[in-house]
């Protein structure tokens, strides 16, 4: 079955979240990088919102990471899961 459009990508955020762990990084770090607000980013992580492509690029940005890296990310967890 298709997932509806409107439904939050969870591959997208576990992805942020791993990578975020990786460097060791606290969400709310993570979203004051990002300019992103804490509530709003931890939504993201757990895929309670879908986010803009802005909020994307800056996250991955936040991160450390082109969104290249992060999509290739997202993409692998869907696929694994």
């Amino acid at each position: 079955m298709a997932r509806r459009l409107e439904e939050p990508d969870k591959a997208l955020g576990l992805a942020i979240q791993q990578v975020r762990d990786e460097r060791d990084l606290k969400s709310r770090e993570v979203a004051e990088r990002a300019d992103v607000n804490p509530t709003h980013y931890s939504r993201l992580e757990n895929a309670r919102v879908n986010p803009s492509w802005a909020m994307v690029r800056r996250v991955a940005e936040a991160l450390g990471l082109p969104v290249s890296e992060l999509a290739a990310r997202a993409e692998q967890i869907a696929r694994e899961g």
